[in-house]
């Protein structure tokens, strides 16, 4: 990728600053997560809602069953990038590392 404002060719984990603003962040969206490391949600498919589970591998409690909320797992970084900005919400273990700093 080739940044517009000065030609430098950014790289994946590189944040080369430019300009006042800076450059974005560059994210990887390639590796898929295994079964322990999937992003889970229990979401309903009419109305949209999410429930989110303590851990991933939490069963779905009777309730949310018989009101027809479905499991869903997320297994790129891709798919949570798409979830987070449906739902404005922001994974914190996707994009930071065990410190919370941003861009793991």
């Amino acid at each position: 990728m080739i940044c517009p404002n000065c030609g430098d060719t950014l790289e994946i984990g590189s944040w080369p600053f430019c300009g006042p603003g800076g450059h974005p962040p560059v994210r990887q969206f390639k590796t898929a997560f295994d079964e322990r490391d999937a992003c889970v949600v229990w979401e309903h498919p009419v109305t949209g809602e999410v429930r989110y589970p303590g851990q991933n591998n939490a069963p779905m409690p009777e309730r949310y069953r018989v009101e027809g909320y479905q499991r869903k797992e997320m297994r790129t970084l891709r798919e949570i990038s798409k979830f987070e900005k449906k739902n404005n919400v922001w994974n914190e273990r996707a994009w930071c590392d065990s410190n919370g700093r941003g861009e793991a």
